[in-house]
């Protein structure tokens, strides 16, 4: 069984433009941080980037190609055409979602979905459709043929820029778990997503504070609750309820 990670990223952005290419830490744009940090998953056998034709996008490839790591150019708003053609392309059975705005993501987490997809007889795993973690810590596992199944189940054009909006929407259908954050880790409301210019000055302070250090998500939630004030940065921003890029 081949596993992939799929990273959906594109330089448009109404809210932030261009978020995922700006610089995270000593000239490594947000992208390229990810990229690393995902690259200490032992289990997996792909990264793969998911992007646009659009020729804005030619960075993000370029920064593909350093990190070399897979990429696969497609749809910019059908971007579950564009995740189901990536798989293809790279002959991916289970994918591992992660998305480009999520540069702080917990490795472990992303461990603890996949154990609890693979020792489970499911179709879908999320931490994010029942919000417990902080927003950024989101991961989704499911195999390619279980999204592939899904197209016929999109109608609307939500549903095929969100990718797995069909599959949450239909329960029924998709048998699917959702991975509930520890005491510890119980932060719904707190944003580690790289959605305002806000965020990007708090993940900014948090990338800085832990450098080439190995840390996951209560090692930025220790430090957080020592420096409240940094909680003010982007606390007044309002969240949409699904990431698309």
């Amino acid at each position: 069984m081949i596993i992939s990670v799929i990273i959906e990223a594109r330089s448009a952005s109404t809210r932030l433009p261009k978020k995922v290419l700006q610089n995270a830490i000593n000239k490594i744009s947000f992208l390229e941080y990810l990229v690393l940090r995902l690259k200490t998953l032992d289990f997996i056998d792909n990264i793969i980037v998911a992007t646009t034709t659009n020729k804005d996008d030619n960075e993000i490839v370029k920064i593909s190609k350093k990190c070399k790591v897979k990429y696969y150019r497609g749809s910019e708003k059908n971007v579950l055409i564009r995740v189901i053609n990536a798989s293809k392309k790279f002959k991916t059975d289970l994918i591992i979602r992660v998305t480009s705005d999520c540069p702080v993501i917990d490795t472990d987490i992303i461990y603890q979905a996949y154990k609890l997809f693979i020792n489970n007889d499911i179709d879908f795993v999320s931490n994010a459709h029942i919000r417990s973690y902080p927003v950024g810590m989101d991961v989704e596992i499911f195999k390619s043929k279980i999204l592939y199944k899904s197209v016929k189940y999109a109608k609307t054009p939500s549903d095929k820029e969100h990718i797995t909006l069909a599959i949450r929407n239909n329960p029924k259908i998709f048998k699917q778990l959702n991975l509930v954050a520890p005491k510890n880790l119980f932060m719904p409301k707190l944003g580690l997503t790289l959605d305002y210019k806000e965020d990007m000055i708090l993940l900014r302070k948090i990338i800085n504070k832990f450098k080439n250090k190995k840390y996951n998500c209560i090692d930025i939630l220790n430090y957080l609750s020592k420096n409240k004030k940094l909680l003010k940065i982007n606390n007044k921003v309002k969240r949409t309820k699904y990431s698309t890029v």
